[in-house]
């Protein structure tokens, strides 16, 4: 969900606690198996605000800006 971000804190707090805990849950299965682990899926030195700024930034602010020019609103995309 790239819009959980907008959501009251309280809903945005949850959903990300949630994926994190999903994604942690898919590295350990790929630690499991051998593979190596997912962006975002390793326990090890995990930061849940580092992890949250970068999906804002990386995942987020591209959609948001595409999102804008598809609709021709240049005024609105942000930086």
């Amino acid at each position: 969900d790239v819009g959980h971000g907008a959501k009251p804190w309280d809903l945005h707090e949850d959903w990300s606690n949630r994926i994190t805990m999903e994604f942690h849950a898919q590295g350990d299965e790929e630690t499991a198996l051998g593979l190596p682990i997912s962006p975002m899926c390793d326990r090890q030195g995990f930061d849940l605000p580092r992890s949250q700024a970068g999906f804002l930034e990386y995942v987020v602010l591209p959609i948001w800006n595409e999102i804008v020019a598809a609709v021709e609103l240049p005024q609105m995309q942000l930086e």
